[in-house]
């Protein structure tokens, strides 16, 4: 898939505030992507709003039933999905190279069918919303230094653990934990060798 990513930033004189907007537009697919983003860096805690809304189409197969609840068929519907999300993040620096990040989110998506033959117009299929909670905390450690634009000398890493949890159709949850390290270290001039672990 292709796609065009822009943006645009509005930046209080001082840079203690941000507002970002931004949006996709499809060129090899059927979808598109927007979002708005406001972050406040004015006290020790830094924090921020982001609002995302994508929108994408794609087949999926639907059984169809008689009356007597026995399968007739299956065939390829198409659908549009739609998810909107909400999420704040949190940023606690500890010192000049470490700190503690929390975000959390509200998500929906929506599935709804879309009519392209007899059966979808005559069979509707009901639309489906789905809510989810998201949440991730993250200690993260960070002296990179970048001497020019996209080359880092330096060592930064974060431990982190997440939990999903949906807040309909039965309640289902999941968490992970993970981490990231990733060291540079200059070889010549501006050749570097970047190394990373994760898990």
């Amino acid at each position: 898939s292709l796609g065009a990513l822009a943006t645009l930033s509005l930046n209080e004189l001082m840079e203690n505030q941000r507002i970002t907007a931004g949006f996709q537009l499809p060129i090899t697919v059927p979808g598109s992507t927007y979002f708005l983003q406001y972050q406040n860096f004015t006290k020790r805690l830094d924090w921020g709003l982001l609002f995302l809304r994508s929108q994408d189409k794609k087949m999926i197969p639907v059984t169809y039933i008689d009356t007597n609840g026995l399968p007739l068929s299956t065939h390829d519907q198409l659908f549009k999905t739609v998810s909107n999300m909400v999420q704040a993040d949190f940023s606690y620096p500890l010192d000049r190279v470490r700190s503690i990040r929390f975000h959390t989110a509200l998500k929906q998506d929506v599935l709804v069918e879309k009519a392209t033959d007899v059966l979808s117009l005559v069979y509707t299929v009901p639309n489906t919303t789905t809510y989810t909670s998201l949440s991730r905390l993250e200690y993260v450690f960070d002296n990179t230094i970048s001497p020019v634009m996209n080359i880092r000398n330096g060592t930064r890493f974060k431990f982190y653990g997440e939990y999903l949890y949906g807040l309909n159709h039965g309640n289902k949850n999941c968490y992970n934990l993970g981490l990231d390290i990733r060291n540079y270290q200059k070889l010549y001039k501006n050749f570097i060798l970047a190394n990373r672990l994760a898990y």
